[in-house]
């Protein structure tokens, strides 16, 4: 068991940065972001922009500001901004080449095609996945919102491609095996597989690499994740694999 003070350096994957149509909550904010970070322990984490998620990724109809840009990167060394893609036709999403996203070194992009409207295997999108895959940037998904059928598609269809399985939930522990056996280039969150013993379990059919810390907050509980984090019954060197080290190879920073 690890407690808050015993060191464990831990990266959020997945958080929504800026306000939400529901309700207005402490991550309105950069600063608002890193002291909710701060209650939690947590020491970075990475954040699609809720202007991009909620509404019009290219951001035609929104004021953002004071947000930072989808391109910003790592704002005040602890939030790493991930650009939300819509790949369509010149005109039609957002950014209008995936070479921008390459020129800008983006190593992570967020995707969400239920959400927006548009398929996975479009042919505009099946030409950014090709791009994305060659510069080394992964995508990260939402399990409820594509399916593991249209996560293992991808992954098959691009093996340079890193897949990131985002809110798998705890119901779905043996098909979140089942992905991770199937294709290599998939790693799963594990912030949704709240039960007892689920993450170990995984990690001992899948191994520790294939697993990152997660928490779709503030949507989705970011407390009780974390917590569940700091409790798993694994050797030290698996959680931090988990808390921050695998997070910290897929995005090309120091673990």
């Amino acid at each position: 068991m690890i407690g808050m003070d015993d060191g464990l350096v831990i990266h959020d994957l997945h958080r929504i940065l800026g306000p939400l149509m529901d309700d207005q909550v402490p991550t309105d904010t950069v600063g608002g972001l890193i002291g909710d970070l701060d209650e939690l322990g947590v020491t970075s984490c990475s954040a699609v922009l809720s202007w991009q998620w909620c509404g019009d990724p290219s951001g035609r109809d929104a004021t953002h500001a004071p947000l930072p840009s989808p391109l910003a990167g790592w704002v005040e060394g602890r939030v790493h901004v991930v650009p939300l893609i819509l790949p369509a036709a010149p005109g039609g999403g957002w950014p209008a080449d995936p070479d921008q996203l390459v020129a800008a070194g983006v190593r992570m992009v967020r995707a969400c095609p239920g959400r927006h409207r548009w398929s996975l295997d479009s042919p505009p999108a099946m030409a950014w996945w090709g791009t994305l895959a060659d510069a080394g940037c992964a995508v990260s998904l939402d399990v409820s919102e594509v399916g593991f059928g249209g996560i293992r598609a991808l992954a098959r269809s691009f093996p340079e491609l890193t897949v990131v399985a985002l809110n798998p939930g705890y119901r779905e522990l043996r098909r979140t095996a089942e992905l991770l056996e199937a294709a290599p280039n998939v790693l799963a969150e594990v912030g949704t597989l709240n039960t007892s013993g689920g993450v170990e379990w995984l990690a001992a059919v899948a191994g520790a690499e294939r697993l990152v810390f997660g928490t779709g907050g503030p949507v989705n509980d970011d407390a009780g994740a974390t917590w569940l984090l700091r409790h798993l019954d694994l050797p030290r060197d698996q959680v931090e694999r988990i808390a921050h080290g695998n997070a910290a190879r897929l995005l090309g920073v120091g673990a």
